[in-house]
């Protein structure tokens, strides 16, 4: 979770185990970072977002709350916003599919 968000948003074909959890938070900056580093931060993250083939509202999900909690999306979810891109479960699940409905 968190950073790892972006790592997988590298891969090509983003699947799921049916037991994993994907969870997503605001970052959070330095103190003596103001605001205007939380922009650039923020400007970056959605350029990279949508430069994967995923939907911006992901960056909305992630701000839902603070960097000491997650935001926890359901594979309904991620498929909608792309950050998944097949609907079937990696090995271990019989490759069954799930609903994306």
């Amino acid at each position: 979770m968190s950073a790892c968000t972006f790592t997988f948003l590298g891969g090509v074909e983003r699947r799921m185990h049916v037991d994993d959890i994907f969870g997503v938070h605001r970052f959070s900056a330095k103190k003596d970072q103001g605001m205007d580093v939380a922009q650039q931060e923020t400007g970056k993250l959605l350029a990279y977002v949508e430069s994967m083939g995923v939907k911006s509202r992901l960056i909305e999900d992630m701000a839902k709350v603070g960097p000491e909690k997650f935001n926890r999306l359901l594979p309904n979810r991620l498929k909608e916003l792309n950050v998944i891109t097949s609907t079937k479960w990696l090995d271990g699940a019989q490759n069954k599919e799930y609903s994306c409905e």
